[in-house]
């Protein structure tokens, strides 16, 4: 029997919330609303990110933001139309993932989420849960429990979770419900054709990308001597040419 996958977007990464007490202001605080246009307005994209650092990159699945359109984003809802432009990282990854960042203004910093890794971890059948604003909802971040099904991740960086997802949620964090760290961010889901009902549901591992985007690790995984990726990129030299919208600062730290 074979499998087809379709990208409905589920990406798995350990992140834990850089400022948070609790669960649900955390996600409030860092989950972000995520709409793209195309150069001539007349197509759009909409998905879900997670910010990973304190400069105010987002964390988001590739097709979520196609190359060429102009992005905006706006944290913690989807009942709004994105007022904020989003700047696009030149750096690329040949996976569903792509970073994003706000450009902070004078003295401003963002919460975040730090990631834990899943390879050579005994997190498998741990649970997780997975958050981001489905299509055709109220515009509230929408937030599923699951368990995370698989520690190894494919040639695609996928993992496998039973946690639901759908359109729209494409690109939202995947946290370990212990200690709320980002392992993922959704991405995929794989369907059985025979019966049309997902077969897994898949996440992109944030371990696989944590290099090139340069995230920030968990704090005890770091203690060890685990840490290859300190913070992301921050200047704009690694970053890129920056285009401000009206009020917005060049401000970098």
């Amino acid at each position: 029997m074979t499998i087809k996958r379709i990208k409905l977007g589920l990406m798995l990464t350990a992140i834990a919330f850089g400022s948070a007490t609790a669960e649900d202001q955390s996600v409030e605080r860092s989950v972000v609303f995520i709409k793209c246009v195309s150069p001539n307005s007349d197509k759009s994209t909409q998905g879900t990110g997670v910010l990973v650092s304190p400069y105010g990159h987002v964390l988001t699945a590739k097709h979520v933001v196609p190359q060429g359109y102009k992005c905006k984003g706006v944290i913690g809802t989807a009942a709004q139309d994105p007022a904020r432009n989003l700047q696009r990282d030149p750096r690329l990854v040949p996976i569903d993932a792509a970073l994003l960042r706000f450009i902070p203004g004078p003295g401003e910093t963002f919460p975040f989420v730090s990631y834990r890794k899943l390879d050579g971890s005994k997190l498998k059948g741990n649970a997780i849960t997975v958050s981001g604003f489905p299509q055709g909802g109220t515009g509230e971040i929408v937030t599923h429990a699951g368990t995370l099904s698989s520690t190894i991740a494919n040639e695609n960086g996928i993992v496998a979770t039973d946690a639901l997802t759908s359109t729209g949620m494409s690109g939202g964090p995947v946290l370990l419900k212990s200690d709320h760290h980002l392992i993922g961010i959704i991405a995929g889901a794989d369907f059985d054709p025979s019966t049309g009902a997902p077969a897994s549901y898949g996440v992109l591992s944030v371990e696989t990308i944590a290099d090139q985007f340069k995230l920030t690790l968990a704090d005890d995984e770091a203690a060890q001597g685990n840490n290859s990726s300190n913070e992301v990129a921050s200047n704009e030299k690694e970053f890129g040419p920056i285009q401000l919208a009206p009020g917005e600062s060049k401000s970098f730290p």
